[in-house]
């Protein structure tokens, strides 16, 4: 018998999967989501873990080395 304390739902980290990206800048849904690899830790994330990504500052942070793009999702 389990304590029940966790539902048998699992937390899902920010930006594991595509419908619930981290967020860069400002979000819009028009915005495509981008999976990249992070060169810098953010937001609890360390560096060189993969992520879905949206927002304004995406394309700067690919530009800037910050973010690795990996491909089309």
């Amino acid at each position: 018998m389990g304590c029940n304390c966790g539902g048998g739902k699992r937390a899902r980290a920010i930006g594991t999967n595509p419908q619930m990206p981290m967020v860069f800048g400002e979000d819009d849904p028009n915005l495509p989501v981008r999976r990249v690899t992070l060169i810098e830790a953010s937001g609890g994330v360390p560096a060189g873990a993969s992520r879905y990504v949206r927002g304004s500052e995406v394309d700067s942070m690919i530009v800037n080395n910050k973010l690795r793009l990996l491909g089309k999702r």
